[in-house]
């Protein structure tokens, strides 16, 4: 029954859809020759073919039977949902203008959404139970927890998007395994002696120890209300990422060229250097010690700034989680190092201190670069609070959904070729007037385990001529009739049956039916009457014109033995013999 109900509804689809699912062109013509698959067209028997198939026609085509699947709708919704509500949350996030700073206003207004795009979550019933699971976690995770990081459970949460996406989208890619069509394009040729030999269609078909043999292209087949939905999602996950680029650049901005403590650090590291050059005869263990601390410390952090402005000029597809690395590293450095710092001066006795008059000026160099370091510090905190509490997380969900959506018509059908290749040449042997059938077939999971060959989705039929001219040899019977008197012709009728064999110049059109099958022909004709009735035959020639593919011939000749001309007509069986190998004769190749 159920396979009646898929019949019926693919054939009232194919009634309503026009549109040919596939397109076929002559891409050895030049130049290329789109064939009009409605009105049978012709090909040049030796040419080679192109069959691409149309995703967003075949996916509809697909979709006309299809009822929504529950599962996948709930799914898509919810993702459809964290998606609008991430758009909403980025839309009413606020970035200073460049050279103000990030203060904490603004930190509180990023908290302040993050917060609100938390209750968001708790209020659609599908997702609930997963953030309530991730509430937990914090909660009995929150002693081993960074709380730098995850100062409270709904940054935690939000930071933890992906666990609440990825769960929707592998039961959504496990739910595409239910609802699975085997989609196969295949080809078949069709001669005066042979019907449906399989012909080979590079991409939809292996060759292989003589036999060809379909490669199973399993694509998955949604409704019409699935398709729109998946297209809602991969739309608003591009506009998410769109949003998101668009913010992490202004919030770049907010980084100058150079940050407010690079110059003073740059000068630092170098006095440092200096210190670190003087004679060992005039400066004490205890010294040289803490400068060669200090140096090795401030080292990493001026390697870290230099890392971090580096990042207005990086890219890819991981430039937030590089940004989130690298200011990362800064904040915790900028953090430690003052502390150690600090801590390895204290170690220093004040009279040492004040006896050296080039570390007293070092030290107090360090502690003022340190004390411009804190702007730096606010600045780039708040970029980073932002980036990872909201830009990243939600980048995250993007991307995810991206990867079922982006294109729900590639979604389904990104197993298929978009392209299939067939050479005639590699057909075998073939005639003027023989027919191959291109045909797109689909095939369900109960189809393939009960070995039944599918519903044929659409299929077009393309007719083979010689277009270009070629030549034929053709062997007739003629009735030849002399033209005026000789005394050497000395027949007792005005006809006499002869023998005669031609050699003909031809060429087919590739828009006229009608002239094929008229299929006239113009050539060289050899004849052996016996007009002096000697009984041995009379070397005759002359010019030949054929139709009805050589039935009937007539022409004009002249005997060589009487020295007369005679004009004849004539009969053949409908087969032709090789010609000369030039032109379009008809080519084989393996």
């Amino acid at each position: 029954m159920k396979k009646i109900i898929l019949c019926t509804g693919l054939l009232i689809a194919s009634a309503t859809l026009h549109a040919q699912l596939f397109s076929v062109t002559e891409s050895s013509a030049n130049p290329a020759i789109v064939l009009d698959l409605k009105k049978n067209p012709i090909v040049d028997i030796n040419s080679k073919l192109t069959v691409e198939l149309d995703p967003r026609k075949l996916t509809s085509f697909l979709a006309q039977d299809k009822i929504s699947d529950p599962q996948i709708t709930a799914r898509l919704n919810a993702l459809i949902y964290i998606l609008q509500n991430q758009e909403a949350i980025l839309q009413q996030l606020k970035t200073p203008e460049p050279g103000q700073p990030v203060d904490a206003k603004q930190l509180n207004a990023v908290s302040n959404l993050m917060y609100d795009f938390f209750i968001k979550l708790k209020q659609y019933p599908d997702i609930r139970k997963t953030v309530d699971s991730l509430y937990s976690i914090y909660f009995k995770n929150g002693p081993t927890l960074d709380k730098s990081v995850y100062p409270n459970p709904q940054t935690y949460v939000v930071k933890n998007l992906s666990v609440i996406t990825d769960r929707l989208v592998k039961a959504i890619q496990n739910d595409q395994g239910i609802n699975t069509i085997k989609i196969q394009l295949a080809a078949f040729l069709t001669t005066k002696s042979e019907r449906d030999r399989k012909v080979h269609i590079e991409n939809f078909d292996n060759y292989s120890a003589g036999n060809y043999y379909e490669v199973p292209r399993w694509v998955s087949s949604f409704s019409q209300d699935d398709i729109k939905a998946f297209d809602q999602a991969g739309q608003l996950s591009s506009n998410l990422n769109t949003l998101i680029a668009g913010n992490y650049s202004a919030l770049l901005k907010q980084i100058p060229d150079s940050l407010n403590a690079y110059s003073c650090f740059t000068k630092l590291i170098s006095d440092v250097q200096v210190q670190m050059s003087r004679d060992t005869a005039t400066v004490s263990a205890e010294i040289r010690d803490f400068i060669n601390t200090a140096n090795k410390q401030l080292q990493q952090l001026y390697t870290s700034m230099r890392d971090l402005q580096d990042q207005k000029n990086a890219g890819g597809a991981n430039v937030l989680q590089q940004f989130n690395e690298v200011s990362s590293n800064f904040l915790e450095l900028a953090r430690d190092i003052p502390v150690s710092i600090q801590a390895a001066e204290n170690k220093l006795s004040a009279n040492l201190v004040q006896a050296d008059a080039q570390l007293k000026v070092l030290i107090k160099e360090m502690n003022g670069c340190l004390t411009v370091l804190q702007s730096d510090v606010t600045l780039v905190k708040g970029i980073y609070t932002t980036v990872s509490t909201l830009l990243q997380p939600f980048q995250g969900t993007a991307n995810s959904v991206q990867q079922i959506t982006g294109n729900a018509y590639s979604l389904t059908l990104n197993h298929l070729p978009a392209k299939g290749y067939i050479d005639l040449k590699t057909t075998g042997k073939r005639e003027n007037g023989d027919e191959i059938v291109i045909k797109l077939i689909s095939q369900t999971l109960d189809d393939s385990n009960k070995n039944l060959p599918g519903l044929t989705l659409d299929a077009a039929t393309i007719e083979m001529q010689q277009v270009s001219f070629y030549s034929e040899s053709n062997i007739s019977v003629i009735l030849a009739s002399p033209i005026g008197n000789s005394s050497d012709v000395t027949l007792k009728s005005q006809f006499q049956f002869a023998p005669a064999g031609s050699l003909l110049l031809k060429f087919g059109s590739r828009k006229s039916r009608l002239w094929n099958a008229v299929n006239p022909g113009i050539g060289f004709t050899l004849a052996t009457p016996d007009f002096n009735l000697d009984g041995a035959p009379d070397v005759s020639y002359g010019g030949v014109l054929t139709l009805i593919h050589n039935i009937v011939s007539v022409g004009l000749a002249y005997n060589t033995k009487t020295s007369s001309s005679f004009w004849f007509f004539g009969l053949s069986l409908p087969f032709s013999t090789l010609g000369l190998p030039f032109g379009g004769n008809v080519q084989t190749q393996k």
